[in-house]
């Protein structure tokens, strides 16, 4: 800011900078409405699960790969800032709002390619966790106890 105003004018200006900064995530990441859906749902989820948890395993591997997908990433730096300040969005789309760093177009379609990356293995675990054959395995119906022993049987019968 070029103008008078001192430290106080700065603290409004950088206050009024984060709520840009949030309001722009918010937008981008709402417009792509199934990916934003999974996209917030996978900044709210915990991967730390405590191991009563079957699952416990499968999630360190996820977590594990999405570390992965970071480290090659060049917005590593600020991410940690942006962590400190709860602003986890911000760490994958900060190419749209971040006006003063100018950032070549590759690095737009690789923060992009990352976080397609990221919400891939994001899926790939989602659906694994919520696949019916896994809960049928963990969960057998108590209403109809032992049906795959009485198909068995008929088939016994018949031959």
């Amino acid at each position: 800011g070029g103008f008078v105003g001192g430290a106080a004018a700065l603290t409004v200006q950088r206050v009024v900078r984060g709520h840009l900064a949030r309001a722009a995530c918010r937008a981008i990441v709402g417009r792509m409405s199934v990916a934003g859906r999974q996209y917030r749902k996978f900044l709210s989820t915990d991967l730390r699960v405590d191991s009563s948890d079957g699952k416990d395993g499968l999630r360190q591997v996820a977590a594990g790969q999405i570390q992965a997908v970071f480290r090659g990433c060049r917005c590593r730096r600020q991410a940690r800032k942006d962590k400190a300040k709860g602003l986890w969005a911000a760490v994958l789309i900060q190419s749209w709002f971040r006006g003063r760093a100018v950032r070549k177009f590759t690095e737009k379609v690789r923060d992009r390619i990352v976080l397609r990356r990221v919400m891939m293995w994001w899926n790939k675990i989602m659906w694994t966790l919520a696949s019916p054959l896994h809960y049928l395995e963990r969960h057998p119906s108590p209403t109809k106890p032992a049906r795959a022993a009485k198909h068995l049987g008929e088939e016994q019968e018949d031959a």
